[in-house]
């Protein structure tokens, strides 16, 4: 391959590459017992109540969703709706098991779109990058959070639903993601207000991969692997496949939009589906397995689905 070839590669290796070294940074400390096992709590609830809502409460405050369109928000989420109906179908239809169809569920419901996609594509485009993961995110959190509980509560048979949601809604992600819509119309007269997150919000890409590779070095083992494998894989190809066909539907985008979806279909299980099903007592091995195989092999799909997109550019 010849140096101009190459040239299209260089911001994905750079990028995986960041990303790779501090989650092995988070691996190590780790291995070398300079954190306890313990401590993966701790910054997990450091980033999830504290630097992420920061930081997506003043970035979404501040952007310009003009600048984004609805349609790419829309666009992001509807391969997984597609996912979800068609899975919902052959439920209906007695072809999969109830655990089939849960486990299937969760494997595609919750993606790491904010400890992992923020930081990946904050490296891969900069500040746009940055800006677009957090308003995509947002909408794939919540539509994440609410599936995963959904599934959960039907897996275990309980009727608590309401509570739940009820619970969820007063999470501190979903409050700032509330706070950030309702000041962005006012953000020329905020900007004071939202800018005193900034120095919290900055910490939270660096900590979340540092966390995952704490996480990774915690719950890998060959036998989880194994458990999570059908899983992954039916992962990462099903939903880049229905991104694919969601952007032959809809050709008048942007080529950087275009390849944003695309790549975002790769981003991994979020580590918010294993804690769930610590606590609902479900398949812990299965869905552990499945986030720490979806996070080692995202780094390869990403790298691939980014080498599709220019193919095809």
């Amino acid at each position: 391959m010849s140096a101009g070839n190459t040239m299209p590669l260089i911001p994905i290796i750079k990028s995986l590459s960041i990303l790779a070294l501090v989650m092995v940074a988070g691996w190590l400390s780790r291995r070398s017992r300079i954190l306890a096992s313990q401590d993966t709590k701790v910054l997990s609830a450091f980033v999830y109540n504290f630097a992420l809502p920061a930081l997506f409460l003043y970035q979404i405050a501040r952007i310009d969703f003009k600048a984004i369109g609805i349609g790419v928000i829309a666009m992001s989420l509807l391969p997984l709706v597609l996912i979800f109906v068609l899975l919902l179908s052959l439920r209906i239809a007695a072809i999969l098991s109830k655990d089939r169809f849960v486990l299937l569920g969760l494997s595609v419901a919750f993606s790491s779109n904010a400890f992992f996609g923020v930081p990946f594509f904050e490296s891969l485009y900069g500040q746009w990058g940055l800006g677009i993961s957090i308003v995509t995110g947002s909408f794939l959190s919540i539509f994440g959070i609410f599936s995963s509980v959904a599934l959960f509560e039907y897996a275990s048979g309980n009727h608590k639903w309401f509570f739940v949601f009820i619970r969820v809604l007063k999470s501190p992600l979903i409050i700032s993601i509330a706070a950030g819509l309702a000041l962005n119309p006012f953000r020329q007269h905020t900007s004071f207000f939202t800018n005193l997150f900034i120095p919290l919000g900055h910490t939270a890409s660096g900590v979340a991969v540092f966390m995952l590779g704490m996480f990774v070095y915690d719950q890998f083992s060959l036998e989880t692997v194994k458990k999570a494998f059908s899983l992954v894989l039916f992962r990462i190809m099903i939903i880049p496949l229905m991104t694919g066909i969601v952007l032959l539907l809809f050709r008048n985008i942007a080529f950087s939009f275009k390849q944003f979806l695309f790549l975002q279909s790769g981003i991994p299980a979020a580590v918010s589906v294993a804690i769930f099903a610590t606590r609902y007592q479900y398949k812990i091995d299965d869905l552990t397995g499945m986030v720490v195989l979806s996070s080692m092999a995202s780094f390869l799909t990403l790298g691939v689905l980014y080498l599709i997109s220019v193919a095809f550019q």
